[in-house]
């Protein structure tokens, strides 16, 4: 024991100047996050004409993670802890864990009708916190180090929908607090903090206005959606977010088929954001829809994940489960685990 505790203090004090260097985790975030916010418009066209809506999604995994992370700090000898904690990072190493979890709260106001035009707004509040975490030995092969990206975002502001005869428009603005930080995660840290992130570390904020706009047109046989979220106005303050401010961008084509008692909408869309390639944001899919039932099947495949989110969907109450697996690994020489969401809404009438 004490010759594995002075092995493992030697590693981590030893400097390696011939270090490989490491993937951006904030890039990797980026484009799990903006996957995320694609699965949702798979499941709602309106994403703030909600009461309630909470939406988690997690990595297999991370939950042990957290766990091994508390129950290994719980003894007051520090190099056990540290010991600890090494053993922890090794386990899980070239390996990598994703969290988002999601909740929007709202209430409609009055609509405002003007000759042929029909606004329909709504107020919002939107809480999202995300986290990605990788274990990698790239840099030393004997002593594996994490890396952690942790971000905060709070919005609150107005959405309308904008209907006309074959199209649907949607506009919000809102301002946007977010709080996000970059850490090197040792196993001394996690033996000194006893936790894998604190959201207190979150004390500086980014303050923007910012808007988004959707535009669907939709007939009986099809539909063409166009998107763009996050697009800033104006900044509140000075400082500025690691994951900088870029907006999302998607369009998506989908055909109705019918069936007998089934509806088949067979899909293709594409996503982008500023800190991923273009081909990384293309996907295809089909939602199968019953026409007897509340209920909803999509399957959707991008270039790593096949996802499959099967959906019961009545007026007043929408529950969901999402399921992504990994069809390539590893991917860059990084295990991608299997990530699992639920969601229950409650929309407006």
């Amino acid at each position: 024991m004490k010759k594995t505790i002075l092995f493992l203090l030697i590693f981590q004090i030893i400097p390696h100047s011939n270090a490989a260097t490491l993937r951006s985790e904030i890039d990797r975030y980026t484009i799990l996050r903006d996957r995320a916010i694609t699965d949702r418009q798979l499941k709602v066209e309106s994403p703030y004409q909600e009461f309630f809506n909470l939406d988690i999604v997690a990595s297999s995994g991370i939950r042990t993670i957290i766990s091994d992370v508390k129950s290994g700090t719980e003894t007051t000898n520090s190099a056990q802890k540290q010991l600890n904690m090494f053993q922890l990072l090794s386990k899980y190493v070239n390996s990598e864990r994703y969290v988002d979890v999601d909740f929007t709260t709202g209430f409609p106001l009055f609509d405002i009708k003007f000759k042929k035009h029909h606004f329909m707004p709504s107020f919002f509040f939107n809480y999202n916190v995300g986290l990605m975490f990788t274990v990698s030995n790239q840099e030393n092969a004997l002593n594996p180090t994490g890396q952690l990206y942790l971000k905060l975002d709070k919005k609150i502001g107005i959405q309308t929908l904008y209907p006309q005869k074959k199209s649907l428009y949607q506009f919000a603005i809102y301002q946007m607090t977010r709080s996000d930080l970059l850490s090197s995660i040792t196993s001394s840290s996690l033996a000194t903090s006893g936790k894998l992130f604190n959201l207190d570390d979150l004390n500086k904020e980014q303050k923007t206005i910012a808007f988004d706009i959707d535009y669907m047109k939709k007939n009986a046989r099809d539909f063409f959606q166009l998107a763009a979220k996050e697009v800033k106005l104006l900044s509140q303050t000075d400082h500025k977010s690691k994951y900088e401010h870029k907006p999302l961008l998607s369009a998506r084509y989908g055909r109705f088929l019918k069936w007998e008692k089934i509806m088949a909408t067979p899909f293709i869309g594409i996503h982008y954001r500023q800190k991923y390639s273009l081909h990384q944001g293309i996907f295809i899919g089909t939602k199968f829809e019953s026409l007897q039932h509340p209920l909803e099947l999509t399957a959707k495949l991008s270039n790593e994940f096949i996802t499959l989110i099967p959906q019961v969907k009545f007026k007043y109450l929408r529950f969901n489960y999402t399921l992504k697996n990994p069809y390539r690994n590893p991917q860059k020489d990084v295990w991608v685990s299997s990530m699992h969401s639920l969601n229950l809404a409650i929309p407006f009438p």
